[in-house]
């Protein structure tokens, strides 16, 4: 491919943006965000009443540390967040119970829904006569997806406002969980004293910005005034500051915060949810989506390909791969991207999710990319369509504990995702070309040209051809959308309207970890030989008779887990540190080494220990596998059949090592490897014939083209007799 430049590009600093009772951690210290100033901003330690400054350039290092990251909590100080902090931190996915999950994510959908309507057609307010009217519409159109479909009854006006209510005090969706508790009994006030409850409520949404008990003062200042001049038996009642908090919450969020804050923050604030089309922001509405890439491939890794006799080659299966993407759309530029043989699945959308909260330029600088691949962010956001593996609770759970809205449309309408579809346009016509084995994306546009013949990409090189014409040319290209714009430089253009911080840390592992479940032992519990042990986790095995527990694994970093104690999620650290910032991979290929060289019992140095980390983190393939840009990603299958292959307990000790501490250097990774990291399917020569079979079958039964189904001019019906159409077909995939 032609590049269009020859210097390499300066990473893009980003400039967060955060908001009032917002909180961190970092070390064990306690941060509270004060304010955003020219270049940075201004922190409260809390641990030492401390204020300090971080530039923009320190805050993202602070969370790119692979070690001890920053890890930001939103709204952590409000009353809300304050009270949550109390208790170990929960999220939509800690409910055991899948009916919770769903009843939880009902609620915030429609709460959402109504939110957005109220926003976009002013004939819907919170009215009793407006709300009868709207809710049932409402209900309807949930209804009409594959999401909810027979699965809940029409809520009724009331119950909708109090999970609006419950909503708007608390974005968490967690919070929307039923817990049965006494009834409250409506409080009735004379006609003065609702007049004056109005005006003082409606005083809140001012750009004088009182708090709400000074607010309840002035009103009771009001009312003692009134009482002076009214005799005894004829007191006007004082609303107690509770009632005037509630009061003040029923009124429209938008409308407070354009009266507090003025109408460029109610604009930033939320357009996200309630004008998707007037996109400004960065992360502001993402598109996902995935794509039948137009490239016919070899079902083989390319340093496997070239030892292949002409005739073995022959007898390689070709297959055509999956690309499941997601796009940022005020920027265009691309966020995250997999690569994966088998059909779309919960697995590949939540991979794709999570690598757009990250900073892949350690993947771009692994594929020979020239410049950096820095975009990541938390989106407000993410526009999808009505495929199962979207629909999904496992997704859905992860967008809500994410603290981002899942836009899916109603069965029979577009969900107007143009950016992304555009996007996987351009691929097919510009990433593409140079290559060889093309579907060319029609028929018409194939001619006679047979890719099958023409084939000579491994799948292994398709993800770094795409990753090198994503960074290097797509996002210094100017584009059509942005006015002549390119995707880099819209990005920093708009990273000056402030982009949310992505999770980090023990947030991450708490979205996106892997469960299993473990047995909690006097010296703690162990995963894949490595022993984690905490006070707290002590604590949780004396109070409990039994003593298995659920586990979360972040893949990027065994130095901790999260074990579930009931309540919420409680870290538990490595006993040996030097399992900080070593991944699944990584650890997995050093105990795939040991058992090659049949040295499971054998004794790791610490020394060694952390020359065989540097080591692996250097090796260039293993970057490439931990990028996870060619394969469908772990499921929890794939880690307990891999663990109980190399789950031997290993010692290490302080002592010499029984092996030399460069054992891994010089690695090759075995095919055990390969499946263990879910790159199956890869033949063996003697089993070309058999694979090819079976590579083909899978295919034809894992996937129908849509160009080749028949249409009303040519009702040819299908060989194999189904009857399935194209809906059934792809929406039944990933489940």
């Amino acid at each position: 491919m032609t590049l269009p430049f020859f210097e390499p590009n300066k990473p893009i600093v980003p400039i967060f943006v955060f908001n009032d009772g917002d909180g961190f951690t970092r070390f064990g210290h306690e941060f509270k965000y004060v304010s955003a100033e020219r270049g940075g901003h201004l922190l409260l330690n809390l641990t030492n009443d401390i204020h300090v400054g971080f530039t923009d350039e320190q805050m993202k290092e602070m969370f790119d540390d692979p070690i001890n990251p920053l890890v930001y909590y939103p709204g952590r100080h409000l009353p809300e967040g304050a009270r949550a902090a109390m208790h170990p931190q929960t999220f939509v996915g800690d409910l055991n119970d899948v009916n919770d999950q769903e009843e939880v994510l009902f609620k915030t959908q429609f709460a959402e829904t109504f939110v957005r309507w109220e926003a976009e057609n002013p004939k819907v307010t919170r009215s009793d006569d407006s709300m009868s009217i709207y809710v049932p519409k409402i209900f309807k159109e949930i209804q009409s997806g594959k999401t909810w479909k027979n699965k809940h009854a029409t809520p009724s006006w009331r119950t909708l406002r109090n999970w609006i209510r419950t909503y708007e005090r608390d974005p968490n969706p967690y919070s929307l969980m039923s817990r049965r508790g006494r009834c409250q009994k409506n409080t009735y006030f004379d006609a003065e004293i609702e007049a004056l409850l109005r005006d003082y409520t409606l005083q809140y949404a001012t750009d004088e910005r009182l708090p709400m008990y000074r607010l309840h003062s002035k009103m009771k200042d009001a009312i003692d005034l009134l009482n002076a001049k009214r005799p005894a038996d004829k007191q006007l009642k004082v609303p107690s500051l509770k009632t005037f908090q509630n009061r003040v919450n029923d009124l429209p969020p938008a409308f407070i915060e354009l009266g507090r804050n003025g109408e460029e923050a109610a604009n930033r604030k939320f357009n996200a949810i309630h004008r998707g089309q007037e996109v400004v922001r960065l992360g502001q509405r993402t598109e996902m989506d995935e794509w039948r890439i137009d490239l016919r491939t070899l079902l083989s890794l390319s340093p496997f390909w070239k030892t292949l006799t002409p005739e073995q080659k022959e007898r390689v299966p070709k297959i055509t791969l999956w690309m499941t993407a997601i796009i940022d759309v005020a920027s265009r530029c691309l966020l995250g991207f997999r690569v994966h043989r088998k059909a779309p699945s919960r697995t590949t959308a939540i991979g794709t999710l999570e690598m757009a909260t990250i900073d892949k330029t350690a993947i771009a600088k692994a594929y020979g990319c020239i410049d950096p691949w820095e975009f990541a962010l938390t989106p407000s956001s993410i526009a999808v369509d009505s495929a199962t593996w979207y629909t999904a609770t496992a997704f859905r759970v992860t967008v809500a504990d994410l603290g981002a809205t899942l836009f899916l449309p109603p069965a029979g309408k577009a969900s107007a995702r143009g950016t992304i579809e555009r996007f996987f346009r351009t691929c097919s016509t510009q990433a593409l070309e140079e290559l060889t084995g093309r579907t060319w994306g029609s028929i018409e546009a194939k001619g006679d040209r047979n890719p099958d013949e023409e084939v000579s990409v491994t799948f292994d090189e398709v993800a770094p051809h795409l990753t090198r014409f994503f960074v290097d040319v797509y996002h210094n290209t100017p584009h059509a959308g942005l006015n002549g714009e390119t995707p880099r430089n819209a990005w920093k253009r708009l990273r000056k309207l402030g982009i949310t911080a992505p999770p980090t840390g023990e947030r991450r592992r708490h979205i996106f970890g892997i469960n299993v479940m473990r047995m909690i032992a006097p010296n703690g519990i162990r995963y894949l030989g490595i022993h984690y042990q905490s006070r707290e986790l002590q604590h949780i095995r004396r109070r409990r008779r039994n003593p298995e527990v659920l586990v979360r694994i972040d893949r990027q970093n065994l130095g901790a887990v999260s074990v579930w104690d009931g309540d919420g999620w409680v870290s538990v650290p490595a006993v040996h540190e030097e399992f900080q910032g070593m991944s699944y991979w990584a650890w997995s290929a050093a105990c795939s080494e040991l058992r090659k060289k049949n040295l499971e019992k054998a004794e790791l140095s610490r020394p060694t220990l952390r020359k065989a980390k540097a080591d692996l983190a250097a090796h260039g393939e293993m970057m490439k596998i931990e990028a996870g840009l060619s394969h469908e990603g772990l499921t929890e299958d794939v880690y307990l059949a891999w663990e109980k292959k190399i789950d031997f307990p290993i010692k290490i000790t302080n002592k010499a090592s029984s092996l030399p501490e460069d054992f891994v250097q010089e690695m090759v990774l075995s095919e055990e490897f390969y499946e263990a990291v879910g790159i199956t399917g890869l033949p063996a020569v003697k089993d070309l014939g058999k694979v090819k079979k079976t590579a083909e079958k899978d295919e034809a039964d894992g996937w129908l083209d849509p160009r080749e189904l028949p249409t009303n001019d040519d009702p040819t019906p299908a060989a194999s007799g189904s009857g399935l159409t194209l809906d059934n077909n792809y929406d039944s995939m990933g489940e």
